[in-house]
């Protein structure tokens, strides 16, 4: 199904995975105000489907995952855009998604692409893919976060020689600083991705949720704090386990034991 006429929309896995492709090859997958709403009102609307499990977001084309706000397209962005209310945010509703999120990044990434890619919980390269922060020579502030992620991914240093210079960081280079988990060959990005995509099914779906929430949470506090919030989080699950809740885990860990016992068979 088709979410807009530059947003594609697919599923995979009986509807457990989601496929969100920004499809607008021509302009090289740049953002317009309306392709923004509508990566928002995707994600969004899917958070009251119950067979979700993960998504991944990913660029039309082996060239380019986004090259950032279409600048010639801009001036309601800039002038009318920010702030921006969070059903209409895609950065937004990417982090707070409760399920996991996968960027499929199949080439260059720019500016509030690099941005958008950074919203999602894990990014994949191609070996075609590439990224570059643009904000400092057009004179845009970053307003998604992207001087701040970077730093924390790959250290101050690394982030800084990216904003001042708007060089380009290779896949490979990509995945030796931490940006990426891995770099795969173009017709290999999709399977490898819904391959993830794929195991994170096959997970407790509510502490599939709960581990995102967490690790998100932990991540803007100390390691005190963060480890703090850990324990609260599982307590209060405990707590609320009940015998019910108990023996469905009991049920779930028996099929997977006998899925994966036949699959060795």
């Amino acid at each position: 199904m088709s979410a807009s006429s530059f947003i594609a929309h697919t599923t995979e896995v009986d509807g457990a995975i989601h496929v969100i492709t920004l499809n607008r090859p021509e302009a090289q997958n740049a953002l317009t105000m309306d392709m923004l709403n509508d990566i928002a009102s995707v994600f969004l609307s899917l958070r009251s489907d119950t067979t979700v499990r993960a998504v991944i977001l990913t660029g039309s084309g082996q060239k380019a995952f986004s090259a950032g706000i279409d600048l010639m397209k801009a001036d309601g962005i800039f002038t009318g855009y920010f702030p921006t209310p969070a059903e209409q945010d895609p950065r937004v509703q990417i982090e707070s998604f409760p399920w996991p999120v996968i960027c499929a990044v199949n080439g260059f990434a720019i500016t509030g692409g690099f941005e958008l890619a950074l919203a999602c919980d894990i990014l994949i390269a191609s070996e075609n893919a590439s990224f570059a922060d643009t904000h400092a020579k057009f004179g845009i502030a970053p307003a998604w976060g992207l001087s701040q992620k970077l730093t924390r991914i790959m250290g101050p240093s690394r982030a800084k020689e990216l904003h001042f210079t708007g060089r380009f960081l290779k896949a490979n280079e990509a995945a030796a600083w931490g940006l990426v988990n891995s770099v795969v060959p173009p017709d290999k990005l999709m399977p490898h991705c819904l391959g993830l995509a794929t195991e994170m099914t096959k997970m407790n779906p509510a502490m599939l949720q709960m581990l995102k929430r967490t690790i998100d949470d932990g991540y803007g506090m100390s390691f005190k704090d963060g480890c703090s919030n850990e324990q609260s989080v599982a307590f209060a699950y405990y707590k609320a386990m009940g015998k019910e809740l108990f023996d469905k885990m009991k049920k779930f860990i028996a099929s997977r034991g006998s899925k994966e016992g036949k699959s060795k068979l």
